[in-house]
């Protein structure tokens, strides 16, 4: 029993031989590797998943900056109203990686700066991300030398615009204030 199952077996190797010169069968020839086909069709789902992927992180940097711009234009709204309901005069300053508000105290008689850093958690220093760039400007020209740069007094404002976006490429949203206390934020287009 054992020799017939030897031959039986010799001859099945013997006829695989023979397919496989032939390639008539795939029975007993093993295939290695991956046909063309395949590998473009791999490629190309990749490639799709890959622009979807940077489609979605542009995306979510354009609509961080947008909330950033907005939440600025809140703040600056709440401090004109802060500075309307308790007769006061505010400013606002843009530093590097910061944005601080001041109160102006009349010390008219002390040689100290009249104007106080905010230390409550709305008006006090809001950090300014790394890759984001705030340039404030009035009538124009750029204002990072004045202290404060911005007042706020009652429901008047200094008019102002403030530019959004990201470090090294161009604003892409600003911030208007008018002379009537009007403030509002656009998208800059990019034509």
């Amino acid at each position: 029993m054992n020799i017939k199952v030897i031959n039986h077996l010799s001859q099945k190797v013997q006829g695989c031989t023979r397919l496989a010169e032939t390639h008539s069968s795939h029975e007993c020839v093993k295939q290695n590797g991956f046909t063309l086909i395949e590998i473009l069709i791999v490629i190309v789902i990749i490639s799709i998943v890959a622009c979807f992927a940077v489609l979605s992180i542009n995306i979510y940097q354009n609509k961080r900056l947008e909330t950033l711009a907005n939440q600025l234009k809140n703040t600056l709204n709440l401090a004109q109203q802060e500075a309307l309901l308790r007769p006061t005069t505010l400013g606002f300053e843009i530093k590097k990686n910061s944005i601080l508000f001041y109160e102006h105290h009349n010390n008219s008689e002390s040689e100290q700066d009249p104007w106080e850093a905010a230390t409550d958690s709305i008006f006090g220093l809001h950090h300014i991300p790394n890759d984001v760039q705030m340039t404030l400007k009035i009538k124009g020209k750029s204002v990072e030398d004045l202290h404060p740069q911005l007042i706020l007094s009652g429901s008047d404002i200094t008019p102002f615009t403030i530019y959004v976006g990201k470090k090294g490429n161009p604003p892409l949203y600003k911030i208007i204030g008018e002379s009537d206390g009007n403030i509002k934020t656009e998208a800059i287009n990019e034509n």
